[in-house]
């Protein structure tokens, strides 16, 4: 499935974590993090208190500052542009951080995961499957930029035991069917973590229902301008 959003002013995308705190790591379903949030469309992030890698910015605050050369960083700016990083060392992050703050933008939100899955609407060849069970059939969720402003969700439903669902190649050619010429789409925590909420409703089936940590939501234009932006 493929759920399609466009935003008035960037700061109506935004991340929000369990406590609101980086270092506690509790754990909760995305539905109650997304009401507290007053979230329009919510989805879960990279679980990032699980691990301790990557480049991690969340509103604007440098957390981690760890690339690994495995796990691929989606950065988001001010603007609400998407930048990928592949095979990430630090030199590579901090080159491309660099770019953005010359071009006047700042990293508001990065997350640590992956593959990175389409750039300029070509489903990428060298997708990296030995990472998230890659190559076999399972639930998988990916937050791509389709225009500035504009962005849309993928997910699917499916089941390890089943062989349900789509390997990353095959989500992949999905995400590049159903969204021509997408800028960017990032895969993001699947399997059990697979959650999209609209509006308070689970819009999927997951049986499993693992608890997270951390979301990316989507708020109302009234919202953003009632509240302070992202620094």
């Amino acid at each position: 499935m493929c759920v399609r959003i466009k935003v008035s002013d960037p700061s109506q995308i935004r991340t929000a974590m369990t406590r609101d705190s980086y270092d506690v790591k509790e754990y909760i379903a995305t539905k109650t993090l997304a009401k507290k949030k007053n979230s329009v469309l919510a989805i879960n992030g990279d679980f990032f208190k699980y691990n301790d890698y990557g480049y991690l910015v969340r509103q604007g605050v440098l957390y981690r500052d760890r690339a690994d050369e495995v796990h691929d960083i989606l950065l988001i700016d001010d603007l609400g542009n998407f930048t990928v990083v592949q095979k990430p060392t630090d030199e590579k992050v901090h080159s491309t951080v660099s770019k953005l703050e010359e071009d006047g933008r700042k990293v508001i939100n990065s997350f640590n995961f992956g593959p990175t899955l389409v750039i300029d609407g070509d489903p990428l060849e060298d997708i990296n499957t030995s990472i998230y069970q890659g190559r076999y059939k399972m639930m998988r969720l990916a937050i791509g930029q389709l225009a500035p402003l504009e962005y849309a969700i993928y997910f699917c439903y499916g089941t390890s035991d089943a062989q349900e669902g789509l390997s990353l190649p095959n989500f992949a050619e999905y995400i590049a069917e159903v969204t021509p010429g997408v800028k960017v789409a990032f895969n993001l925590d699947g399997g059990g973590s697979t959650h999209v909420v609209l509006l308070g409703k689970q819009l999927h089936k997951n049986p499993s229902g693992r608890d997270i940590s951390d979301i990316i939501y989507f708020c109302s234009a009234s919202d953003s301008l009632g509240s302070e932006r992202a620094k």
